[in-house]
């Protein structure tokens, strides 16, 4: 995470100012160019290759903060961290997994484990359903990961799970020191009442507090999603901006704001690329 030595709010002060003076810094920042772009795919989202900056692997935000006197701190005085996540999409093969994975056959002939695959498709069985062995692989290496859960099953790419048959699984997660958080639904991003109602069904089931969410297939509005997700009551928000982000990660610890200068939200927030 983004930290220093001194308290995180006076840092914040410290380069407020100076972040507006940048009017470059301050439209990547707030994101400016998501509040009227009008050229989005069929998802509603911005893909990169639309976006006005032409280099997305520089994180010229970090740089310019960091410059500013934010310092970064790992556990027991690391050079990096990672941050582990993963997406609980589906547990189950579903058709459009099958017909997708049958595409590519001519190419790379795997044989047997095409078979094994369409094996588990007809058997109905539910080979994603591996948290115990991720778990197992990642205690090996001393790693914990967050876990994101849909608790909706309607979705544009067919029905998805009923999440109370993983109950056990979720405890099991939770009984390892992992974390849990919401896969808000593909129809929930802009739904204040809905992303609550989500929320509320992983708390009743998990019996615990989810502070955690990550938007589906990464629908999202700027600045909206950042107001309903914090009075929805979420503490921590993990989510890439861009379509077909770059699997890089920054921690946002400071307030995130709007473009009329309105604290927006004080959501911490967890990037999939860099600002």
């Amino acid at each position: 995470m983004m930290k220093s030595k001194k308290n995180l709010s006076d840092q914040w002060e410290m380069v407020y100012d100076d972040l507006k003076k940048d009017k470059q810094i301050w439209n990547l920042f707030t994101r400016n160019e998501e509040y009227s772009f009008k050229k989005l795919d069929k998802y509603d989202r911005l893909s990169y290759k639309a976006s006005c900056r032409d280099n997305i692997l520089f994180p010229f935000v970090s740089e310019y903060l960091i410059k500013k006197g934010f310092q970064t701190e790992y556990k027991d005085d690391k050079k990096f961290a990672i941050f582990l996540s993963h997406d609980i999409d589906d547990i189950n093969i579903s058709s459009r997994q099958l017909f997708r994975s049958i595409i590519p056959y001519p190419f790379h002939r795997d044989h047997l484990g095409s078979i094994r695959f369409i094996s588990s498709y007809l058997k109905k069985e539910k080979p994603y359903m591996n948290f115990k062995k991720i778990i197992e692989i990642e205690k090996k290496y001393g790693a914990t990961s967050s876990f994101f859960f849909l608790t909706t099953d309607e979705d544009v790419f067919g029905k998805k799970y009923q999440i109370e048959e993983l109950q056990d699984e979720i405890h099991y997660i939770l009984d390892r020191e992992c974390e849990i958080g919401l896969h808000t639904g593909f129809y929930s991003f802009d739904d204040l009442q809905r992303i609550k109602t989500e929320k509320e069904k992983l708390e009743k089931i998990s019996r615990k507090k989810v502070v955690g969410v990550r938007n589906h297939v990464y629908r999202f509005k700027i600045p909206g999603t950042w107001r309903l997700l914090s009075q929805a009551g979420f503490e921590l928000q993990e989510e890439a901006s861009l379509f077909e982000p770059i699997h890089t990660r920054i921690h946002k610890q400071y307030k995130n704001l709007d473009r009329k200068d309105i604290e927006c939200t004080t959501l911490k927030i967890v990037h999939r690329r860099p600002l």
